[in-house]
């Protein structure tokens, strides 16, 4: 079994400092480039059923991102806290500015309706026990790149060890509508406040009451953010990463939607059913071969101070 590395390397102004690892792995170097390249053969389970275990990541090339904390921040971040204990929120947020990253806050979805942003929102009342939830947009439609960023931390958070339910692309809720129909299947509250016609980023990760290492909650997000501009900075091909499903529509149709078949769409999701659910979150298999999504990629993130921040 591979185990990964998240590297923080911490200069001051002057370029002195050290590399602290954060766990380690095994990985090899072809040619003088910046990204050091690992062949990873994929693998799969079949049973009865024909369900795979393939691994969202497993046949990936890439074993190195790197990046500096000032491309990070490149991102216009915001952490939004949506029901956090003021303890939790603002420990992830402490180490997240030791480590560089530069953000802003709001509560309760307040000022994240921000063109050209990444926001991340921190939930720790929506679940409960061991599971952790990441909940990818609940319209079909938007513009943005909220898709990849909610594999992005999903990748991130499974990677260091969170228990992470698939992805989802919607709340449970009672709602009425304007026809008065009651609603069981609603977008996240920062959804909710972010207009479909902007380019904001948004993913909501709820923790439940269970405790968690707000040290760990905060690398996985500058994780999940150095996979996000890696992705968008070389592997972004405006294809629909994530598509949330209606009751009435089947496998095929989906499989039709994302360029594939139904045998790789339901292997990939592990899917048994030929119908699909209200709601249900459906991956495009294509996740599997894009370098910003395997785990077995290491994440670097070089964390030079400015004397002057901007």
């Amino acid at each position: 079994m591979i185990v990964t590395k998240i590297s923080f390397a911490n200069y001051d102004c002057f370029g002195r400092g050290k590399e602290t690892n954060y766990k380690i792995t095994e990985k090899s170097k072809i040619g003088p480039i910046l990204l050091s390249v690992e062949v990873t053969p994929s693998t799969i389970k079949e049973n009865n059923n024909e369900e795979s275990d393939l691994s969202e990541s497993s046949i990936s090339t890439l074993s190195r991102i790197e990046y500096d904390n000032n491309s990070i921040n490149e991102l216009n971040i915001i952490i939004n806290d949506d029901d956090c204990s003021d303890t939790f929120f603002r420990g992830v947020c402490d180490q997240l500015e030791q480590d560089g990253i530069i953000f802003t806050t709001s509560k309760n979805s307040e000022d994240v309706n921000m063109d050209n942003s990444t926001v991340i929102t921190l939930d720790q009342q929506y679940s409960s026990g061991e599971n952790t939830l990441v909940f990818a947009p609940y319209d079909n439609s938007r513009i943005g790149n909220s898709d990849s960023l909610a594999v992005a931390m999903k990748t991130s958070f499974e990677k260091n060890g969170f228990k992470i339910s698939g992805l989802s692309c919607s709340q449970t809720g009672y709602v009425q509508d304007e026809n008065g129909n009651v609603r069981c299947e609603v977008p996240t509250d920062t959804e909710k406040e972010i207009d479909t016609n902007n380019d904001t980023s948004f993913v909501t990760i709820a923790f439940g009451t269970h405790n968690v290492n707000v040290e760990t909650v905060a690398r996985s997000i500058e994780e999940g953010l150095a996979r996000q501009k890696y992705y968008l900075d070389n592997e972004d091909d405006k294809v629909d990463l994530v598509y949330r499903a209606n009751g009435d529509e089947e496998i095929n149709m989906v499989a039709d939607y994302f360029g594939t078949n139904p045998y790789d769409l339901k292997k990939y999701n592990r899917i048994s059913s030929s119908t699909l659910g209200d709601s249900q979150a459906i991956i495009n298999p294509q996740v599997e071969k894009i370098d910003s999504f395997s785990r077995d990629c290491d994440v670097v993130i070089n964390n030079v101070r400015n004397k002057v921040m901007q």
